[in-house]
């Protein structure tokens, strides 16, 4: 699933759990730590992955968020911290190599 915007999101994620979040900080409507704190606030308890120009790791680490990562970044390290997360590996928060 992709949305728009954060409260577009949100919708998605009340009709259809994922099994993971890929989190814009900057987000339209609704910014990344407000769905954040909303998604937990509801009990959502799936792996998020914070992707920001700015700082991705330090706001993942205050949300309490899986991983991080700073943009740009490179797919195939992004492909290793949704592998790591969905297969139980957790590293709090990964930083951005």
């Amino acid at each position: 699933m992709q949305a728009e915007n954060g409260s577009e999101a949100l919708a998605l994620v009340e009709a259809a759990p994922p099994a993971m979040i890929v989190l814009d900080l900057q987000m339209p409507v609704m910014d990344g730590p407000t769905f954040y704190r909303e998604i937990r606030r509801q009990g959502l308890q799936v792996p998020v992955v914070v992707v920001s120009a700015a700082n991705a790791l330090h706001v993942a680490s205050e949300l309490g968020a899986d991983a991080a990562l700073d943009k740009p970044f490179d797919i195939e390290r992004l492909i290793q911290i949704v592998t790591a997360l969905l297969s139980g590996r957790s590293g709090m928060p990964v930083p951005a190599s």
